[in-house]
């Protein structure tokens, strides 16, 4: 991670809004023009809230770092999927 912290994609669920912009390895350094300052696990829930505040339908830009290199994508956000 970067010092000044990110959220680190582990995995994109193929038909995600996710899928096609993001892929695993990217670090998440913004999100709706939130900085993800995030360097704990523990961290990953103030991700989780903004997303979730955000809301099904809304279109957000993700700032992100792949292979070190600045990325920006806008991406609709879907509703989650539920687990069994």
């Amino acid at each position: 991670l970067p010092k000044s912290g990110g959220l680190i994609v582990s995995t994109v669920v193929p038909g995600s809004p996710a899928e096609g912009a993001l892929q695993p390895g990217d670090i998440i350094t913004s999100f709706n023009k939130n900085r993800i300052s995030a360097r704990f696990d523990r961290e990953v829930v103030s991700f989780t809230k903004l997303v979730r505040e955000a809301g099904a339908g809304a279109t957000v830009e993700v700032e992100f770092l792949r292979d070190g290199a600045p990325q920006k994508a806008s991406v609709t956000l879907g509703t989650r999927p539920r687990t069994s």
